[in-house]
């Protein structure tokens, strides 16, 4: 049986897709893009071909930035889905809010607008108000989690049931912890006293401030929350096709390694420490892994898995060529061609990465 597996061409966002039991089971990891919203809406045609409303099983958003949950809203219109993952971002309260609202400024015309449609509608997936013809369950990735010397809490949950038996969901999540958010909301507080009107009134002056009230509390990190996904089979493995490059995925893929346990890791835009490190180890020593670079493959997400950088088969990067964030980081790509000498194929608005695991 075919699994395959689809970085789609969307730019400078991440929009990857499974298809599990030859489509009998599917799922998405993010769905965006800060390049054009038509790269989005053509990868999304390809992906949901049949013009009616479909069904998607499981979709998980690592992190609330634009460029990873931009076509939130488009997908919802195209299918119903049966369950959303999404990030802890703490209780119900101005923290949340604040990072809810920070969701929501999107950029257009080169202008910075406040979409309060788009706030309104996380606000409700966050308190479990969804629509129930969009979405049957939203899970957030959280629980009892172990809190750090900085305040950060790190989850990781493999309980979130789902309808295929045979392939398992770990999710990892490295959060924000009590003392950072209380921090936070005095910092809100004193800052911006009714943000939203601000945001509605002034979206790219409100938008500064809510930019220096985040450094203010987290310094250079901006990625502090981003959901972990990795995913594997818990059937024996048949082979594995690699990945291939196409410019829209569609070429036919056949095993060219042998069987053993696959595992793909997606971390979004993660900041790894220690705790997620261990855990990612953990999964895939001494097994076949592919993993999406962190936050486009910039040098600090990429240097703070440390000892891990190395461990991997192969290595797929998503973003926009050009852009002008410097995504991905030559030395990074250098590391991983000279110094591991490991093949990193490049997911681009033009280039599609695909790979199938068969089981």
């Amino acid at each position: 049986m075919e699994n395959r597996f689809v970085f789609q061409p969307v730019g400078q966002g991440l929009f990857y897709t499974g298809s599990l039991s030859g489509g009998r089971y599917r799922f998405v990891y993010d769905c965006g893009t800060a390049s054009s919203q038509r790269f989005l809406t053509d990868a999304l045609d390809r992906f949901l071909p049949s013009g009616r409303r479909e069904t998607v099983d499981l979709v998980v958003i690592s992190h609330m930035h634009a460029d990873h949950m931009s076509g939130l809203a488009d997908l919802f219109s195209r299918a119903y889905v049966k369950k959303l993952v999404l990030p802890y971002l703490g209780p119900d309260g101005p923290v949340r809010d604040f990072l809810l609202m920070h969701a929501s400024l999107v950029r257009s015309r080169r202008r910075v607008v406040f979409r309060p449609a788009l706030y309104e509608r996380l606000r409700a997936l966050y308190a479990g108000e969804q629509t129930r013809d969009e979405v049957g369950e939203v899970v957030i990735v959280g629980g009892d989690g172990e809190t750090d010397e900085r305040g950060n809490i790190f989850f990781r949950t493999s309980s979130i049931e789902t309808d295929i038996p045979d392939w398992r969901f770990l999710f990892l999540n490295h959060s924000i912890g009590a003392k950072r958010y209380s921090r936070l909301a005095a910092a809100i507080s004193n800052t911006l006293r009714d943000p939203r009107t601000a945001l509605t009134r002034c979206p790219a002056a409100a938008a500064a401030q809510l930019k220096q009230v985040y450094r203010s509390v987290f310094g250079s990190g901006q990625n502090v929350t981003s959901v972990v996904l990795i995913h594997s089979p818990l059937v024996y493995t048949a082979g594995y096709s690699g990945i291939s490059l196409s410019r829209y995925g569609g070429e036919p893929l056949s095993p060219r390694y042998g069987s053993g346990t696959v595992f793909s890791v997606l971390t979004g835009d993660a900041e790894a420490d220690m705790r997620m490190r261990n855990a990612i180890g953990a999964e895939i020593a001494e097994k076949t892994a592919i993993l999406q670079l962190p936050h486009h493959g910039a040098k600090a997400n990429w240097d703070m898995l440390g000892g891990l950088k190395g461990k991997f088969t192969e290595y797929a990067v998503s973003f926009g060529a050009p852009n002008r964030y410097g995504h991905p980081s030559t030395d990074v790509c250098n590391e991983i061609f000279h110094q591991y000498h490991k093949p990193l194929f490049l997911c681009t608005q033009h280039l599609t990465a695909a790979y199938a695991i068969y089981t």
